[in-house]
Parts: C-alpha cells; sequence; structure tokens
C-alpha cells in the first residue's frame, strides 16, 4: 500500500500487520503479504492477545474487529465522535481500550460490542496501554498529560 499509519506486531511474532489504504498481514521473514483487510483509511490497530483478532480503527472513527481466519470484520464498535488515535486490548482480551481525538478514552467489551465506561481527558488522546497485570491503564494526551486510571474489574453481584 502507499502509505502507512500504524503497524504492530501479532502476539507470536510472526506477523506484521500494517495500517495504510488496505491493512496487510506481513510474513516476518521476507515480508510477503499473508492476507488483506480491505478496510479503507485505517488509522490504529492492535492485536488480540491470542493472535487470532486484529482491531481496526479506520478514519471514520469506527474500530472494526476483524477475523484473522476471514479477513473481514465480524463487529464494528462505534462511539468516538472524532478520528480515533490508539487502541489497545487488555491482557487477558475481555476488553478494548481506544483513544481519540474527542478526548476520551473508551473500555469496550468486544463481543457483545458495548461500551463500558467513558474516561474523559483535557486533550485529544494519541496513546493508550494496558499494565501487564491488567489492572492499570495508561493514556496520553496532546496537552502533554500522561494519565494512570485504575482499571480493576467491579466484583460482580
Amino acid at each position: 500500500s502507499g502509505w502507512s499509519t500504524a503497524f504492530a506486531w501479532s502476539p507470536d511474532g510472526e506477523s506484521l500487520a500494517v495500517c495504510g489504504d488496505r491493512v496487510e498481514i506481513l510474513a516476518r521473514c521476507g515480508g510477503e503479504v499473508r492476507s488483506a483487510i480491505p478496510i479503507v483509511r485505517s488509522v490504529a490497530l492492535a492485536w488480540h492477545p491470542r493472535g487470532d483478532t486484529l482491531a481496526v480503527a479506520d478514519h471514520g472513527m469506527r474500530i472494526h474487529l476483524c477475523s484473522l481466519a476471514t479477513a473481514s470484520a465480524t463487529r464494528v464498535l462505534r462511539g468516538h465522535t472524532r478520528t480515533v488515535r490508539s487502541l489497545a486490548w487488555h491482557p487477558n482480551g475481555e476488553r478494548l481500550a481506544s483513544a481519540g481525538n474527542d478526548h476520551r478514552v473508551r473500555l469496550w467489551e468486544p463481543d457483545g460490542g458495548h461500551e463500558v465506561l467513558t474516561l474523559h481527558q483535557g486533550a485529544d488522546v494519541f496513546a493508550v496501554a494496558w499494565h501487564r497485570d491488567g489492572e492499570t491503564l495508561l493514556s496520553a494526551s496532546e496537552d502533554g498529560v500522561v494519565r494512570s486510571w485504575s482499571a480493576k474489574p467491579v466484583p460482580r453481584k
């Protein structure tokens, strides 16, 4: 493809996903295209920890959950009102965090496609990352602020 806006290694390190005018999955050795997902103007992506699903944000503020088995979206998440800039799967794969130019970090329950929490930051948010313990989420915004959010699960009643 002509340009790349983001890329990420698969959990096993054998494939590289590259955003651009479509999403390409490249082999680590040799760089041949293993598959392509036809999402136009993709801007951010993140591999599910199992390596079978890719979350891809497009320029239209949508997040596509894509099966690598079919190279197509199985679900689309909507909620951001401006460009999504970063995506990160919870270490156990049960939640997806997204960050965007709408000054929001959103947490999603991907199986049901529901937004479960919205966190407000004071400026466009360009990065989000989970700690490996799954209890801390960091976000960084264009005003130079890095926030640490408690993401401990709430006990179910």
